[in-house]
């Protein structure tokens, strides 16, 4: 019987998850993907990661301008309306 209920709960999830997925996020959600995806690269803290400000890309998609706030590491993050991070390039540090 427990088996069921979870067949339930994960076949649910697993309906809910794209639908989430899906959805565009905005400038702040691409923000904080960016910044995640920094911290994760660049092996800093969150609470030193800083953006600089934003772009469009030839592809149309957001490029957001990062830096640590000792300067250290910059790079520019490439994402999509829904937050992927399509690409990221170091630029200094």
């Amino acid at each position: 019987m427990p088996t069921k209920n979870l067949a339930i709960v994960v076949s649910f999830l697993a309906l809910a998850v794209p639908a989430v997925a899906q959805q565009p996020v905005g400038i702040v959600g691409q923000e904080q993907a960016c910044a995640g995806e920094f911290s994760m690269m660049f092996d800093a803290e969150m609470s030193s990661v800083r953006v600089n400000g934003h772009d469009e890309s030839p592809a149309g998609n957001t490029v957001i301008f990062l830096q640590t706030a000792d300067g250290a590491y910059q790079a520019n993050c490439e994402v999509d309306d829904f937050g992927n991070v399509v690409e990221m390039v170091r630029t200094g540090g």
